[in-house]
């Protein structure tokens, strides 16, 4: 019986895990390839307010999915998502702001550092 509670309890850390792993891959995607392509262009190929408004949402979607499935939810994924989709519908107009495309990617930085000083990663 202790054997099968292991294995559930070790399925589900894993389960979390890769679904975690994949949510940042997919952030990464949002936010360094715009960023790629812009910095070998000229001029904005990618407003930066709308990568924190789809990098924002991709987090709080995340966040939600993990509460749904029972994992454990880090709470800088709520505050980072939610400052991401605050900050880019504040934004939306203004085309200069401030830290440009590299404000999601700070962001996202933050998130993934703040989460391994909490022991989440």
């Amino acid at each position: 019986m202790y054997e099968r509670r292991y294995r559930r309890r070790s399925n589900r850390y894993f389960a979390e895990r890769r679904f975690e792993a994949v949510t940042y891959a997919i952030l990464i995607g949002v936010c360094f390839i715009p960023t790629l392509v812009q910095s070998m262009s000229k001029g904005d190929v990618v407003r930066p307010a709308f990568m924190l408004v789809v990098g924002g949402a991709v987090l709080l979607g995340s966040a939600i999915y993990q509460g749904m499935a029972r994992f454990r939810t880090n709470p800088f994924t709520w505050v980072g998502g939610f400052a991401m989709v605050m900050l880019g519908i504040n934004n939306w107009d203004n085309h200069n702001m401030p830290g440009g495309t590299l404000l999601p990617i700070i962001i996202i930085g933050a998130i993934i550092g703040f989460s391994f000083l909490n022991g989440d990663l």
